[in-house]
């Protein structure tokens, strides 16, 4: 169980757990079997994935309304008078017990965002709003919305880590290939300013008759390396079978539109069984986004 995206104890009260059925059998969101013991409170989402979330993935997405094409995500329901599943799979909510649409706002909260980008078009005008770990834009029409030239106005969290997105790949990657390959873990970063931090180990196997060296980046191409601050490299001396190191690189970027930044390696040269891979769960590969603003 999480909690505002941090793992919490939980205690097994009895009986066994058990995946949940995929079947015809009834599915509820705030109540027991048959609408038993209706959940007193409000709901502002549900998902169902088909896979175990991370505590990263929560982190990302949790404030976040998906496409509903990821990866997993078998259900989405947004609640806001909205009953309809947010993903191809169809499986619309029927109101029970005199279910409605709260407007109100349950813990007279602020939300608090940062405008990373803007744009005018038409006369119209778009605002990027990037709201952390602990504040949520609510998706339908928005009243009473102020801005502040200050930049940290009363209540502002002004502690940099609520303002970050990071990714930890704990699997181990390789390639044996002398171009720029893709390590299968990302980041999805906003539009607008940011620091980003990456930090990885960086290993090399199977010397050969000359030098090898190994390099790992974080690119928004899936194809090259974007970014050569963003790189680390290792290298593995002629006849040595094995060599590692770790890493760390920081580097200011701004982005003038959404990006993806991927995970990718390469050797200098091809060579039988020459391979560069990060370390994995021995030292977990971590990239962090840190916006410019705070």
């Amino acid at each position: 169980m999480y909690i505002n995206g941090v793992s919490v104890d939980i205690t097994n009260n009895g009986g066994t757990h058990t995946s949940i059925h995929s079947g015809s059998a009834d599915f509820y969101i705030g109540a027991h079997t048959s609408g038993g013991a209706p959940f007193d409170g409000k709901i502002a989402m549900a998902r169902v994935w088909n896979d175990i979330r991370t505590e990263n993935e929560i982190k990302n997405n949790m404030t976040k309304v998906q496409d509903g094409t990821e990866a997993g995500l078998v259900g989405q329901w947004i609640l806001d008078g909205d009953l309809t599943d947010g993903t191809s799979n169809g499986n619309d909510l029927t109101a029970s017990g005199g279910l409605t649409a709260a407007t109100d706002n349950p813990f007279s909260a602020t939300e608090y965002g940062i405008i990373t980008a803007l744009s005018e078009s038409g006369g119209v005008t778009t605002l990027t709003v990037f709201t952390g770990l602990d504040n949520v834009v609510p998706n339908d029409t928005l009243s009473s919305v102020e801005y502040s030239p200050m930049k940290a106005p009363h209540g502002f969290d002004t502690d940099p880590s609520r303002w970050r997105l990071e990714m930890t790949g704990s699997e181990a990657r390789s390639t044996t290939v002398a171009s720029w390959t893709s390590f299968v873990d990302s980041l999805t970063v906003p539009q607008g300013a940011w620091i980003l931090t990456f930090n990885s180990g960086i290993y090399l196997t199977i010397g050969a008759a000359v030098a090898r060296r190994g390099f790992i980046t974080v690119s928004s191409d899936g194809s090259t390396e974007t970014n050569p601050r963003l790189t680390g490299a290792s290298m593995l001396p002629a006849a040595v079978d094995q060599h590692g190191s770790s890493f760390g690189v920081t580097d200011s970027v701004v982005y003038a539109s959404q990006k993806t930044l991927l995970i990718m390696g390469k050797v200098s040269a091809t060579g039988t069984g020459v391979e560069v891979a990060n370390y994995g769960s021995i030292i977990p590969t971590h990239i962090t986004a840190t916006c410019s603003y705070v």
